[in-house]
This record gives structure tokens, C-alpha cells and sequence, in this order.
């Protein structure tokens, strides 16, 4: 596991080892996680002085959510108690971290689809804000400019729906992403 301060976009990047991804069965979540957290901790600024930053929050997708669940059930032969507004077994927070499933894909910028990835956080830091533009030429929907008009040569209708968006990372060194997990 190696790990690096992105300078220009201003996170934390953790890059595994292909060899220890969670899909190999040799693999250990539990302690991947562990080390994230200790990662995360140990951070300085340019003083030398550590950030009050702590691995709260660890996203990752349904499949790898997988993998960390089977490998506690190995490891301690335990099942969790079922929430009452879940249902199923839960996989508990490990080590002070929240592992959660998404159900959604990690894209790039390019919209190409993104696997074994996790997005960490410190959900007492802020380390985001999403900003959101609007064209008051047009209509809106939720987050969502919407247009529609006919096309003259055809008189086929068209329906257009865009937004406009972007994050900023407003505290440095706040956020993770985790590559190959």
C-alpha cells in the first residue's frame, strides 16, 4: 500500500498492491482498512503538525462490501445484529470506519466506469462543497435546467434535462480515494 498528497485536486491517494485486491481470497480487508485509518492519521501540514483528521467514513461498491463482510465472518464467526431499517446482516464499523455499499458506479471525468475504488472521509471536516449553476433562461427541475422544443423539419418533440456542477475541495489532505481495493 503506498500513498501520496494529490497536489493539484488536493486529496489523499492510497494505492494498493493489484496482489492484495479484496477479490483475491488471500486478501484481508479488515486490516487494508486498519492501515487506511493510520494513513489518514498521520498526515502533516508544512509545520510538521498532524491534522485532527480521522478515517470516518469509508464508500465503497457493493462488490467489494462483499468481500469485507466474508472476510469477518471468517475471521471472527460472528453475526451481526440486523438494523431495523436494513435488512440483513450489517457489517460493523471497523476500527472507528463506516464501510459503506454504494449502489451507484465510481466514473472518472470522462465518464468511463471506475472498479475496485473507495472514497474515504472525515465526515467532521467538510472536506467538499458541491456548487450548482442554473440558467434562469430555462426551466428547473430539481437539480436539473430542462428545455423542450420541436424540431421543424420532422415536428418530433425534444426534451433536454442538464446540470451543471462541480465539487471543490475546501479542506486539504480531507478526502481519500483508494485504487485497486
Amino acid at each position: 500500500m503506498s500513498s501520496r498528497y494529490e497536489k493539484v485536486r488536493k486529496f489523499l491517494e492510497i494505492n494498493q498492491a493489484s496482489a492484495n485486491a479484496w477479490d483475491i481470497t488471500t486478501s484481508d480487508p479488515i486490516r487494508d482498512i486498519l492501515r487506511m485509518g493510520l494513513v489518514f492519521k498521520k498526515q502533516t501540514n508544512s509545520d510538521g503538525a498532524r491534522y485532527p483528521y480521522r478515517l470516518t467514513d469509508l464508500f465503497v461498491d457493493i462488490e467489494e462490501y462483499t468481500y469485507v463482510a466474508e472476510r469477518l465472518v471468517n475471521k471472527t464467526n460472528t453475526v451481526w445484529q440486523q438494523s431495523p431499517f436494513v435488512p440483513g446482516v450489517q457489517v460493523p464499523v471497523i476500527f472507528g470506519v463506516t464501510v459503506t455499499p454504494v449502489d451507484f458506479s465510481f466514473l472518472n471525468s470522462a465518464g468511463t466506469l471506475q472498479t475496485n475504488k473507495a472514497l474515504g472521509f472525515d465526515r467532521n471536516a467538510k472536506a467538499a462543497t458541491i456548487y450548482e449553476s442554473f440558467d434562469p433562461q430555462f426551466g428547473k427541475v430539481g437539480p436539473f435546467n430542462t428545455h423542450q422544443y420541436m424540431r421543424q423539419e420532422d415536428h418530433v418533440v425534444a426534451y433536454q434535462a442538464w446540470t451543471e456542477r462541480v465539487t471543490a475541495l475546501k479542506t486539504p489532505k480531507a478526502l481519500l480515494l483508494v485504487d485497486n481495493i
